[in-house]
């Protein structure tokens, strides 16, 4: 499938779904989600810049690091039903091909936003 027959959007839920042309759901990514070395959340949000996904992570001075995000790949429609990833999707738009994710993307550096890069989710 080319790029001109999908396209990706944010859901309500941070989640990021691919979908085809014809309204099919594709895959997508879960909501995003990145912790310090303690376990403790820190805020995430993915952005879509042109066929990349990037997640970015907000970091502050006193963040203990190392930071971890993981972004998680769903491909199957059942699953991302139940993860509410097809909610808010844009109808008739395009999405899919195969993702390819750096899973476990470390943040480095306090004060910093870090960009876990995704790529492949547009083929």
């Amino acid at each position: 499938m080319d790029a001109s027959t999908r396209s990706a959007h944010h859901t309500a839920t941070g989640a990021v779904a691919a979908v085809a042309k014809n309204g099919t759901f594709l895959g997508g990514f879960a909501a995003p989600w990145a912790k310090d070395v303690h376990g403790n959340p820190i805020p995430t949000s993915y952005r879509i810049d042109g066929n990349t996904l990037i997640q970015s992570v907000q970091t502050t001075d006193s963040t203990a690091f190392p930071v971890v995000a993981d972004p998680k790949w769903v491909s199957d429609a059942a699953k991302g039903t139940a993860m509410r990833l097809t909610s808010g999707c844009v109808g008739g738009a395009v999405a899919g091909g195969g993702a390819g994710c750096i899973p476990g993307a470390v943040a480095g550096g306090p004060g910093g936003a870090v960009a876990g890069v995704v790529g492949g989710l547009f083929g």
